[in-house]
């Protein structure tokens, strides 16, 4: 019974370790110290240092080093549990997903989101509503740029994020919704102006 008991602890903190060396948060730990060792040696000593700085561990005794590399997995273990905690409110913030107190300055950013779609869809609309014969190279790549930026922005402005991040997650859930009648709304002719929109990119039209 006990030897089962050992068996699964030992099985689940295996895959814990694992998890954790496979962890943004070794990720990390690995680059500080790289950025330590750029900032005190040259790259090309950075194994002799490694070497040095470490070397007083081989004079411990066995049980010191083993309770040295278990502190260590601790440490990582728990990095990475603070980092794994710390992902999803990151992820919410860079989205646009604010407190209260920060209203006035989401909502600020989104009346500039709403312009720069406003403006964007407008000079869309300039551009598809006349024959693609009248369009030189330069207004065609335009054409294509202006469609790329509106697609990263919802369609409905209850979608909107005051981030660049948040509204192209929002758009990109969208798009098999009511982001695709932006396409939609093209006027008559649109298809035929579609594929030459496509037929200037690939002639490598110039772009801003």
């Amino acid at each position: 019974m006990l030897t089962q008991l050992w068996t699964g602890l030992s099985g689940k903190l295996s895959e814990r370790v694992l998890a954790a060396l496979l962890s943004p948060a070794l990720a990390f730990w690995t680059a500080a110290g790289c950025a330590w060792l750029y900032a005190h040696t040259e790259p090309a000593d950075w194994f002799s240092e490694i070497r040095r700085r470490t070397a007083w561990l081989t004079g411990l005794p066995g049980a010191v080093q083993l309770l040295i590399v278990l502190g260590l997995l601790a440490v990582l273990l728990v990095s990475a549990q603070f980092v794994d905690a710390l992902v999803l409110p990151t992820l919410r913030l860079l989205e646009g997903y604010w407190p209260s107190p920060l209203g006035p300055i989401r909502r600020l950013l989104l009346g500039r989101v709403t312009r720069r779609h406003d403006r964007l869809a407008a000079r869309w609309r300039d551009l598809r509503s006349r024959h693609e014969e009248q369009l030189d190279a330069q207004e065609l790549a335009e054409l294509v740029r202006i469609d790329r930026l509106l697609h990263r922005i919802p369609l409905l402005p209850q979608q909107r994020m005051p981030t660049r991040l948040g509204n192209v997650s929002m758009s990109t859930a969208a798009s098999r919704g009511p982001q695709r009648s932006m396409t939609e709304r093209a006027p008559a002719g649109s298809l035929k102006a579609s594929t030459a929109v496509s037929s200037a990119t690939e002639a490598g039209a110039p772009a801003e």
